[in-house]
């Protein structure tokens, strides 16, 4: 088995996109194989020998990857979207923070819940 042999007509597949203005990871479905290229639903068509989307330049900085949903830089691609959404939203909270005890309080225990709910989405487990 070659390492594109997963490559079929009806596989899902993760798109994994690398950024200077961050990450995203998009899932689809293989719609059409050509000689050529593998066209999907959604996230366009790449050329089927490397996987790029088609038009990419040789010199562009972002970074996309084509892999079966299951492949474990999919599950750490995830991750880091998730740890910098909870960092984005502690900074947005404490930048805009002008309030009392209770407040602080109230705040604390909101980023705490994104932490578990980041933590849990992560692990597959309860917090």
């Amino acid at each position: 088995m070659t390492e594109t042999d997963w490559i079929v007509n009806g596989a899902r597949i993760a798109v994994v996109v690398e950024s200077a203005r961050g990450d995203s990871v998009r899932f689809d479905t293989i719609t059409g194989l050509t000689e050529r290229y593998v066209t999907t639903g959604k996230c366009g068509k790449f050329l089927r020998r490397n996987l790029c989307p088609v038009g990419q330049g040789e010199y562009d900085p972002t970074i996309v990857r084509v892999l079966p949903p299951d492949d474990p830089y999919v599950a750490l691609a995830l991750a880091r979207i998730r740890v910098r959404k909870v960092g984005r939203m502690a900074d947005k909270a404490a930048s805009g923070f002008r309030g009392d005890g209770a407040e602080a309080l109230a705040v604390l225990d909101e980023i705490e819940q994104a932490v578990r709910a980041a933590r849990q989405a992560i692990t597959g487990k309860e917090a």
